[in-house]
């Protein structure tokens, strides 16, 4: 992604038991929702336009 400073990246993760977000560049994110065994969970819609 340091080669393409131009274009933005969010990876979206999950299943673990914390949730958690971190800015690996400023074109990179990461985020991991948190749940429960058996219990998934929505963590947020995302709108791509």
């Amino acid at each position: 992604m340091k080669q393409h400073s131009d274009v933005a990246m969010t990876v979206l993760c999950g299943h673990t038991h914390s949730a958690g977000a971190c800015q690996i560049l400023p074109n990179l994110k990461v985020t991991t929702g948190c749940t429960e065994y058996g219990a998934p969970q929505v963590q947020q819609i995302v709108e791509i336009k």
